[in-house]
């Protein structure tokens, strides 16, 4: 905010997603049955939920802004490993096995990105960069964590599509 006059749209996006996100993650549990259902329903839960306040509480809100970031990052990561260790574990009629790269890669992808982002120290407040770095670590992480999750998102909406799941 204050920063692009497209602002508020990007975060109504952002909001959109989230409940999207969490919407879809939960409507996929119910291809599952026991503790994969609910684990998968609470984890999209959680996620969308986060999600949807990253939207609701912009870069401008730093300290919220970074606590709802981090919270759907470190919930979504469980929420793509837990379908991806049902498909594996389980007979899923359906759902290819291939689904397990995009998982694989999204889990991946995201835990990296957590582990650099809770070890980054940014610069105090107040301090202004004086040459910004061609490639910054944590943005681009964060960028692929997210690109990773909306691959898996896709591939599975194909995949469920060339099923003619409802």
């Amino acid at each position: 905010m204050g920063r692009s006059e497209l602002a508020a749209v990007f975060n109504v996006c952002i909001v959109l997603g989230g409940l999207g996100f969490g919407l879809f993650v939960t409507l996929l549990s119910r291809r599952m049955i026991g503790l994969y259902r609910s684990s998968l329903a609470a984890a999209g839960l959680v996620t969308g939920l986060f999600g949807t306040l990253v939207g609701v509480f912009p870069m401008n809100y730093s300290p919220v802004h970074g606590f709802v970031a981090g919270m759907f990052f470190c919930t979504s990561w469980i929420a793509v490993a837990i379908f991806s260790v049902w498909l594996l574990t389980v007979p899923r009629p359906g759902l290819r096995r291939w689904l397990l790269a995009p998982g694989a890669l999204g889990v991946a992808t995201i835990l990296s990105f957590v582990v650099v982002f809770a070890t980054y120290h940014p610069l105090p407040p107040g301090a202004h960069i004086i040459e910004r770095p061609a490639v910054w670590t944590v943005p681009s992480l964060e960028w692929a964590a997210l690109l990773t999750l909306m691959l898996w998102l896709s591939c599975v909406s194909v995949e469920l599509v060339r099923n003619g799941a409802e």
